[in-house]
């Protein structure tokens, strides 16, 4: 027990230490986003301050906040705000990078959406005042997830519509289109439904183990383009804004319903699924 009880505080210190270095390189990369005069599309799904200010709550909160209530509103706050650059802009990054978006990439803007992720995954996975504890169970009511499923049909509605040659609030050179991308964004959408009532078989009793980290890096990513969607649209209110509403906030809906559906299944080590 004597051994055990030094190893363990090494162990405390360590994550503890760690935590706070991914959190530094977030400051890092958060000052460098409002220094840096960031290319447009950065600049479209991202404010400038959005990182630092992320970081700043995620301290913040992991210092003052004296009751889980205050941890946990900290650590949604401050991932909503990493997320855009951590996410959305990461995978425009990316895509640039190989050239499918033929464009050159910003490569400041990147190390700052890479600094932002560290941060984001620092505060989710290492041992933290902030990380959710693997056996916490939110009391989620069961409408929860059908709001998200209502939420994720409304992009796929109205793609159908355009399809369909339906001008129903579409963007310029969208109705009657039928491609590629039509086909997956509607099937993404449209994944939604089934998934989410897959796990309401489960709202009553233990899930698998994989249930919960999925409904989660869903519920983020989804959270991320929602965000994302919303700045771009607030940025361009011209172009037609209530499309963006609808579809973007649809997105932010569909997202937080995912979060909280996992959030309040509860994990596999209290009990035995029925298969």
């Amino acid at each position: 027990m004597l051994e055990q009880a030094p190893e363990s505080n090494r162990m405390r210190t360590r994550g503890a230490t760690t935590s706070w270095v991914t959190l530094g390189i977030g400051a890092v990369a958060g000052v460098l986003a409002l220094l840096h005069p960031a290319a447009g599309y950065v600049a479209d799904n991202s404010p400038r301050w959005f990182v630092l200010a992320g970081i700043v709550v995620a301290i913040l909160a992991r210092v003052f906040a004296r009751t889980t209530g205050q941890r946990y509103a900290g650590l949604l706050i401050a991932t909503a705000l990493l997320l855009p650059s951590a996410c959305t802009l990461s995978l425009l990054h990316l895509l640039r990078a190989v050239g499918a978006i033929p464009f050159p990439v910003d490569p400041i803007s990147a190390c700052v959406s890479i600094g932002a992720a560290i941060a984001l995954l620092g505060l989710w996975l290492l041992p933290s005042p902030l990380r959710p504890a693997r056996d916490m169970q939110v009391p989620v009511p069961i409408w929860a997830p059908i709001v998200g499923i209502a939420a994720s049909l409304v992009y796929p509605t109205f793609k159908t519509l355009w399809a369909f040659g339906i001008d129903v609030a579409a963007p310029p050179d969208t109705v009657g289109v039928v491609d590629a991308t039509f086909y997956a964004t509607v099937a993404v959408s449209l994944a939604a439904v089934p998934a989410l009532l897959i796990a309401m078989r489960w709202w009553d009793r233990p899930a698998p183990r994989w249930m919960r980290p999925t409904a989660l890096i869903g519920g983020l990513v989804l959270l991320s383009l929602g965000v994302s969607g919303l700045w771009g649209v607030a940025q361009s209110p011209a172009e037609d804004p209530a499309t963006g509403l609808f579809i973007y906030g649809g997105w932010l809906i569909w997202g937080v319903a995912t979060l909280a559906t996992a959030g309040r299944l509860s994990p596999e080590e209290h009990g035995h699924a029925d298969n």
